[in-house]
């Protein structure tokens, strides 16, 4: 679940490409280390609004997953992550579109700023997705990020699943350490 709002390119345009090669390094390094080669990937951007560019059941090759995150548009507008919370919860987490209710989901929520669209359903849209027994993880970079907005919105405890990086550059480097935690706290 990718941020795309303007904020992302405001002050460095090649940011956008950053979170596409974060995304691949976690992709690959989790269909190497998640312990299974049938580790399903779906993607949600949100910006204004969701937009679903794959589902858990569209790829079914690691190489077919990086080409769907290479060539992942750049839209701008505002952060709709209540939007993509829901999107993920109602069109992506069902079994017509991949989904298995007996293995383990999880998100990945990649974003550089704070709710701006749907404030007021925020919390109970997170505790929806978190009903489903998904685990949230979440990375928030720069310090335009409302910290303890993002550390409810992660599974708890949030020391765990939640990281804070304060330029996108970091990305490439901690997205390792991301992944082996990540690991190590998802059962399967």
């Amino acid at each position: 679940m990718i941020d795309e709002s303007g904020s992302i390119q405001d002050n460095d345009p090649g940011n956008w490409n950053l979170i596409r090669q974060f995304t691949e390094k976690l992709v690959r390094r989790l269909m190497t280390e998640g312990g299974t080669p049938d580790i399903r990937v779906a993607m949600v951007t949100f910006g204004n609004f969701a937009i679903t560019h794959f589902y858990l059941n569209t790829h079914n090759t690691g190489a077919a997953y990086i080409n769907a995150i290479r060539s992942l548009p750049y839209r701008g507008g505002n952060t709709n992550t209540t939007g993509a919370f829901r999107q993920i919860r109602t069109d992506v987490f069902t079994p017509a579109n991949g989904d298995r209710p007996n293995v383990q989901n999880l998100i990945i929520v990649v974003t550089d700023g704070n709710v701006s669209r749907e404030r007021e359903d925020f919390g109970p849209e997170v505790q929806r997705v978190k009903n489903t027994g998904a685990t949230i993880v979440g990375v928030g970079v720069t310090q335009r990020i409302d910290i303890p907005t993002m550390r409810a919105m992660v599974t708890q405890p949030a020391d765990e699943f939640y990281f804070f990086l304060e330029e996108f550059d970091e990305l490439i480097d901690e997205s390792n350490a991301i992944v082996s935690r990540i690991c190590q706290r998802i059962p399967g």
